[in-house]
């Protein structure tokens, strides 16, 4: 028998067409892009820089 596949979460980094760059990235849509529907809708997450250490915190570290 051959080996279980490995289910374990591996850590990946953002994937990104190449030459873009963060400015790219973060730049709002144009009206023109907008009209044609050539755009991605974005939500940014970003933790409190107050917020206490919970055990969800401590296993990204």
């Amino acid at each position: 028998m051959g080996e279980a596949p490995d289910h374990r979460k591996k850590e990946k980094s953002p994937q990104v067409a190449p030459g873009m760059d963060d400015e790219a990235i973060k730049a709002d849509a144009t009206a023109e892009e907008i009209r044609r529907g050539d755009f991605t809708s974005v939500t940014r997450l970003e933790r409190e820089p107050n917020r206490r250490n919970t055990a969800i915190d401590n296993e990204n570290d």
